[in-house]
């Protein structure tokens, strides 16, 4: 699992941290002209935790793909441990 780093302009906000901390994810320079190639994209925010994008441009992608799987499980798992993760 790939993740952008900060410095591509995503924000550094607390459900990308712990996602980061609860997953195999890595950071990685990875260019917008990549995304025709993703297999799935998910985003993470605090409202929405781990949502999964289902399409971009003309592109679908699937909503239930392993990798959204595993880190929206992860990270639900560690949410649900404690009133503050």
């Amino acid at each position: 699992m790939l993740v952008r780093k900060l410095s591509s302009g995503c924000l550094a906000g607390v459900t990308r941290e712990l996602v980061l901390e609860v997953t195999d994810a890595a950071e990685e320079d990875i260019p917008m002209a990549a995304l025709p190639d993703a297999a799935e994209i998910f985003l993470t925010s605090t409202g929405r935790d781990v949502q999964p994008v289902h399409q971009v441009d003309d592109r679908t992608y699937p909503t239930d793909g392993p990798l959204t799987k595993a880190a929206a499980e992860a990270f639900a798992a560690l949410a649900a441990s404690s009133d503050d993760p």
